[in-house]
């Protein structure tokens, strides 16, 4: 039995107590929470049946704590991580792994100092979806474009605009997914951001909208010298659409999140499949368990996750006519995907 201490239990942290609570997960549980909120922490500590620790630190210290999950803001990621690895206890962390490059290299390197696993919870590489669209595309013939759109109402989260807490706009917090996506997808052995813009409508310190254009070779796109793809991500609107398309000389494969679907074209015949959909958090929690159990590989190594945080990285240099850490280069290292 994995037990598990969750550091950050607000509404995502808490998804995962619950489903460790219910017993979604064999083999794992709860016994700790920490939230800065000391009143609501205690009421969810008391609902999933673990303790309320008042700092990290006194989580941590907890010998009833074998792994941590840790979902807070993304500009806390470097300082608490950090205090993880100095705890020697493996972790699992929402994605995205840092606002930075250079601040995810030094959890990274945190975590290889300490010997102690590192995993990122990229969840949407869980979905069915994504496991019946990578498993229809590869036969298919080579990659010729793509289209991924992912837009979601505004939350209201006042986090989401401070660029302290946030580490970034809608870019880093949602199109994150895409972008792993497309690495997931299509395996590039190259990625390149062309170009990207990004818009300010409800946010008011950073961007709540954005289109990158994207240039990639090598895996799905075997055959071709570049083919060009588009992310859409915002947080504008009242409704909710998330598609992924891949799209082949003879056809294309289209993903629906909202309405479940897995669309296949060939020519002008459309079929359709229904795809369950089936909850990712203990999907990743499963595997993480795997993992430190020696039963299988890291299912998001660090390295995965910062090959496609220095997508989004490059994609906020171009919409800025800069780049933000100093780097000179626009394209994810080819080391960083896989």
């Amino acid at each position: 039995m994995i037990r598990f201490g969750i550091a950050g239990v607000g509404r995502h942290g808490l998804r995962y107590a619950h489903h460790l609570h219910r017993g979604d997960i064999p083999g794992a549980t709860v016994t700790a929470v920490w939230r800065r909120d000391p009143e609501a922490g205690r009421d969810i500590a008391e609902t999933v049946g673990a303790k309320y620790h008042p700092t990290l630190d006194d989580l941590l210290s907890d010998d009833t704590v074998d792994a941590v999950i840790m979902a807070v803001p993304c500009g806390r990621h470097r300082e608490l991580a950090s205090r993880v690895a100095a705890a020697a206890r493996p972790l699992l962390l929402e994605k995205p792994i840092a606002p930075t490059t250079a601040e995810a290299e030094e959890i990274a390197t945190a975590f290889r100092r300490a010997q102690r696993p590192l995993t990122i919870a990229h969840t949407l590489r869980f979905d069915p979806l994504v496991s019946a669209a990578r498993q229809e595309s590869e036969e298919r013939g080579p990659l010729v474009g793509f289209g991924f759109e992912q837009r979601i109402e505004p939350r209201n989260l006042a986090w989401e605009d401070d660029p302290i807490l946030s580490g970034g706009g809608v870019l880093s917090q949602t199109g994150i997914h895409a972008v792993d996506a497309v690495r997931v997808l299509i395996r590039p052995t190259r990625a390149t951001v062309i170009s990207c813009s990004t818009a300010q409508l409800h946010y008011r310190r950073q961007e709540d909208a954005a289109v990158v254009l994207l240039s990639v070779t090598g895996g799905l796109a075997r055959k071709n010298d570049g083919i060009l793809g588009d992310i859409r991500v915002s947080k504008i609107g009242d409704s909710r659409h998330h598609r992924y398309a891949l799209f082949y000389e003879d056809g294309g494969v289209e993903l629906d999140f909202i309405d479940r679907e897995l669309v296949l074209t060939q020519g002008r015949t459309r079929t359709r499949t229904t795809v369950e959909a089936t909850p990712t958090i203990p999907a990743v929690v499963r595997a993480f368990i795997e993992h430190l159990a020696g039963a299988g590989p890291n299912p998001v190594p660090a390295e995965e996750a910062i090959g496609s945080l220095a997508l989004v990285e490059a994609a906020y240099a171009h919409a800025a006519g800069r780049h933000r850490t100093g780097r000179s280069s626009t394209t994810a290292p080819p080391s960083l995907i896989r």
